[in-house]
């Protein structure tokens, strides 16, 4: 038990640390999960600043739900500020506040139910050509075919051709946020080929923006369709002045990146720990059978597919797609385990950490459905497993993510299944979200 004056935390030395981060760069996380068994639920890294991993779920609480103002977000939201500028993810109060109401309206379960059509369209036309013994990257597969529904559901623009693309560039520029992130303190000339780099692709992201945004603006208002761009562009402040220019671009970039970046990366983890578990694969397509015959799910089946229900949940327990909440301290307080938090303290809640802490997780590498079936999730503390945040940051599009990713799982998982097209573990990228490294390689077989 942590003393009520106790500040100091355990954790590795500078050396230490930078030789593990070297030698285990592509799989940095499990080295996390290393040192939260070896040192407890909070431990310190040797960062610029005093930095504190904790899992403690009433730290996690009281960081998130408790006293959230006193914790402002840090790390890579901080960095990516010319990719994400203002927007829903990155932004504080009061904006933020103003930003979820003006959201909120189309993320209600009512709103959500006359997405599922959308999303089932684009998913059949996604995989209509795909044969037996085909070899696709899984994890471009998702990126595009997740980019076009969130085109389609929340902007009415079909993306499907350029969607790729413009989900490469977004991938680009989150691996150059990642790497300047960790940059240690350098002159500018020795950064400048970094710099020029996220520039670059932050202009090509902009272009694209602009002229979602500016075909929108072309038409007469009445033909507005009722989205989420039009109901951006048409808000207004207390004071009758419109949205500015740019937080409709940082709220456009915001909702397009994490409304496909996650659930993209969901899915292809999904498929990653179905093609080395074939059974349970199976056991959800009797499911779909019996629950649903030939069509498509609807946002109602969500609550009746409770077997998918619980492949998906503990999916996003082994991978959570948000891997890391970053928060740092605005003025002095104390964690319910007892530690003195000064100003500018930094705290990392890592879900992949807290989502394999074996007190609420037993065996916690194995991929067991069963944990989140009725009966045993109740066991789960809440803030032991959080795969879409707490408290006010709660994400605001997570009935959308499961409804798209219920979709997708039925319309795809239904008519295949898949191998890795290669051999040896997956590697994590851990960028704003957690992805296979080096892509998702996979063939493709045809269910019978």
């Amino acid at each position: 038990m942590t003393q009520p004056s106790q500040r100091r935390a355990p954790g590795p030395g500078i050396v230490a640390f930078l030789g593990h981060v070297i030698r285990h760069r592509m799989n940095f996380v499990d080295y996390l999960v290393e040192l939260a068994e070896r040192h407890g639920d909070r431990f310190s890294l040797p960062m610029s600043v005093p930095t504190f991993v904790i899992r403690d779920p009433a730290d996690v609480k009281h960081l998130l739900v408790s006293n959230p103002l006193n914790y402002h977000k840090t790390g890579s939201l901080t960095v990516g500020e010319k990719l994400l500028g203002q927007g829903l993810v990155s932004s504080e109060e009061p904006l933020h506040g103003k930003e979820r109401k003006m959201m909120q309206p189309i993320f209600h379960k009512s709103s959500i139910a006359s997405f599922g059509e959308m999303m089932a369209r684009a998913t059949e036309r996604h995989i209509a050509g795909w044969k037996d013994g085909d070899r696709v990257d899984m994890a471009s597969e998702m990126m595009h075919l997740t980019i076009s529904i969130v085109g389609l559901s929340l902007f009415s623009i079909d993306l499907y051709h350029e969607g790729r693309e413009l989900g490469n560039e977004f991938g680009r520029a989150m691996k150059l946020v990642t790497r300047l992130q960790l940059l240690p303190p350098l002159p500018r000339w020795m950064t400048a080929r970094l710099y020029r780099a996220y520039d670059r692709s932050i202009a090509n992201i902009d272009a694209a923006m602009e002229k979602i945004i500016a075909d929108r603006k072309a038409l007469p208002q009445e033909q507005w369709p009722n989205d989420l761009l039009s109901m951006v562009l048409s808000s207004r402040y207390e004071d009758g002045t419109a949205v500015p220019d740019k937080l409709v671009r940082d709220e456009v970039v915001t909702i397009i990146l994490a409304g496909h970046e996650t659930v993209a990366n969901h899915l292809n983890w999904t498929w990653y720990l179905l093609s080395k578990h074939p059974e349970i694969h199976e056991k959800m397509a009797a499911e779909w059978e019996a629950v649903l015959g030939d069509r498509a799910p609807a946002i109602e089946d969500v609550g009746r597919l409770t077997y998918t229900a619980a492949v998906l949940a503990e999916s996003m327990r082994l991978y959570p797609p948000a891997w890391t909440l970053a928060r740092r301290a605005v003025a002095a307080d104390r964690l319910p385990s007892g530690m003195e938090v000064q100003p500018r303290d930094e705290f990392l809640m890592l879900q992949y950490v807290s989502h394999r802490n074996p007190e609420w997780f037993p065996d916690p590498e194995a991929f067991r459905p069963e944990r989140f079936e009725a009966g045993n999730k109740e066991s789960i503390p809440k803030f032991a497993y959080y795969p879409f945040g707490m408290g006010p940051r709660f994400c605001i599009g997570e009935g959308f993510a499961r409804l798209e990713a219920m979709v997708a799982m039925v319309l795809i998982g239904r008519r295949f299944r898949f191998e890795m097209a290669r051999s040896g573990p997956v590697g994590k990228e851990t960028l704003v979200t957690l992805r296979p490294r080096k892509g998702l390689p996979m063939m493709v077989r045809r269910r019978t």
